[in-house]
């Protein structure tokens, strides 16, 4: 598999990334283990976790399996997201917080440094300056390589690349927006920033959380025992009136794991990190050969009264009111 540098960075890292949201919970280790190697056969070697998948287990099973060959791998993690409700200073961005997490997550994988660390989401109102010192302090001790962040708007990664300028830190080398056929809003604002700052993109969930494999009734099945249908967006949701997926005048005649080829094209430095594929299709993916993307391109966009609304936001009349609708 072809590698690519990271960014800017001469951080060079395989076009898919392993995502391993799944490893602890649905994945146990025998088959986390079976993955993890076949990823590896076909040249992947860049690999995405979080201190909150599954509540650290993810990492722990990450660690183990990665262990005996970790300097093949490019090691990504996150932290942001509540570990528990029960205690305070266990989420967001305090320095106490992100010292803290970044030790309890070496710890679980087991390794002296992580490669990648994220900001796993934005908070409202959070000041910035706060987690930059301490991830210029991770960096310093060796503990970290690189940051990045996921989940962020554009105007607040350039807010972020300028004050890691003021800081006289390096600055994010990667971002992580939930872009996917049927999400394009990150075309709006976030590729354009990265492009422009020169941060790689690699977005999550390419398949939209199932919806664009050959079956949607097990996706569907998959995100209801999940507790997330409320978070796929209405053009998504596979029995819905708007889903084009399964559609003969929709979608070219290409099987739905090509979609993968789509997300890998366009633009330069922009590659998927997908959940843990359970054998075949996975496999597919990886071995996914020539599509004509254009056509991907041209039939992807929803035509639903909601597509501009951001994914894990509702639409609510005040949003409505304040959200200005792009002319058709």
């Amino acid at each position: 598999m072809k590698l690519n540098p990271l960014g800017k960075s001469q951080l060079m890292v395989s076009r898919l990334c392993l995502g391993t949201m799944m490893f602890g919970d649905q994945t146990d280790a025998a088959e986390a283990g079976r993955i993890v190697a076949h990823a590896q056969e076909h040249g992947v070697n860049f690999i995405d976790t979080a201190d909150v998948y599954t509540r650290g287990a993810s990492e722990t099973m990450v660690g183990g399996l990665i262990r005996a060959q970790r300097h093949h791998w490019v090691l990504a993690t996150k932290l942001g997201n509540a570990m528990t409700d029960a205690l305070p200073n266990t989420s967001r961005y305090s320095r106490s917080w992100v010292m803290r997490a970044c030790e309890d997550s070496l710890r679980r994988l087991g390794t002296e440094h992580i490669d990648i660390y994220y900001l796993h989401r934005d908070f409202n109102g959070m000041n910035l300056e706060e987690p930059l010192r301490a991830l210029e302090a991770l960096l310093r001790d060796g503990k970290i390589r690189y940051w990045g962040v996921s989940n962020f708007r554009g105007w607040r990664i350039a807010e972020l690349v300028h004050m890691a300028r003021q800081l006289n830190m390096p600055g994010p080398v990667v971002c992580q927006p939930y872009y996917n056929l049927l999400n394009r809003m990150p075309e709006v604002e976030i590729l354009e920033a990265c492009a422009h700052h020169g941060i790689g993109v690699v977005p999550y969930s390419p398949i939209a959380r199932g919806v664009l494999r050959a079956s949607t009734r097990r996706a569907k099945r998959r995100r209801q025992a999940r507790g997330r249908r409320a978070r796929t967006p209405a053009s998504c949701r596979p029995n819905g009136a708007k889903n084009r997926c399964r559609s003969p005048s929709a979608w070219p005649p290409i099987a739905p794991p090509r979609v993968w080829r789509w997300r890998t094209s366009p633009p330069p430095g922009c590659w998927p990190t997908g959940r843990s594929a359970r054998s075949s299709p996975g496999r597919a993916r990886w071995r996914s050969g020539p599509i004509i993307s254009g056509r991907w391109t041209a039939r992807s966009a929803p035509k639903t009264r909601r597509w501009w609304i951001h994914w894990w936001r509702p639409a609510t009349p005040a949003r409505r009111a304040t959200t200005t609708r792009p002319t058709r």
